[in-house]
């Protein structure tokens, strides 16, 4: 099981600075208007895990891994149609 991170643990407060930046980043990325999954997966590609993620964008993790699984398997259907012509 893991320890609970105290609020005067550094670690505490790197992370809140982490996601606060990574939220920052989604602002000016100007990508609040696209879907969830597509938000979600920039944020897990500046280095958030799925729970860190589902709780910027004020959603549940599942439906953060349901919707980058979705995103990353219709990139996976068309290179595949485009190999076979």
């Amino acid at each position: 099981m893991a320890s609970k991170i105290e609020k005067d643990d550094p670690q505490y407060w790197t992370s809140v600075v982490a996601k606060a930046l990574a939220y920052l980043c989604l602002h000016q990325a100007d990508m609040r208007k696209q879907s969830i999954a597509s938000q979600a997966k920039f944020l897990i590609g500046l280095g958030l895990s799925n729970a860190d993620a589902a709780d910027i964008l004020g959603t549940t993790s599942e439906t953060v891994r349901v919707g980058v699984s979705v995103l990353d398997k219709k990139g996976r259907g068309k290179r595949a149609k485009a190999k076979k012509r």
